[in-house]
């Protein structure tokens, strides 16, 4: 059995290297943002680690035994502290 610890901070720069080019494109985005979507606060709101592995779930990845740690429950005493990180789950995905 293999168990998956995720640091939000890791699975954020993952997904933005990911979505991110080296080079400008010159061409321009089919969808641009509407006001209302750049006006909201919300939309500046990084993803917690806990609603990514619950995204993962949605889409039928083998997420089981999800958990979600507090700053009280992290083994690490690194969630929520200078130079740590912002949200931590784990799971088993077998």
């Amino acid at each position: 059995m293999r168990k998956t610890t995720i640091g939000a901070v890791a699975v954020l720069a993952a997904l933005a290297a990911a979505g991110c080019s080296s080079s400008p494109s010159s061409e321009p985005s089919s969808a641009p943002l509407s006001p209302a979507a750049s006006a909201s606060p919300a939309a500046h709101q990084p993803a917690t680690a806990a609603v990514l592995a619950t995204d993962l779930r949605a889409e039928g990845l083998p997420v089981r035994r999800l958990i979600v740690y507090t700053a009280a429950t992290d083994p690490n005493a690194e969630l929520g502290r200078q130079g740590g990180y912002t949200s931590k789950v784990a799971w088993v995905d077998q």
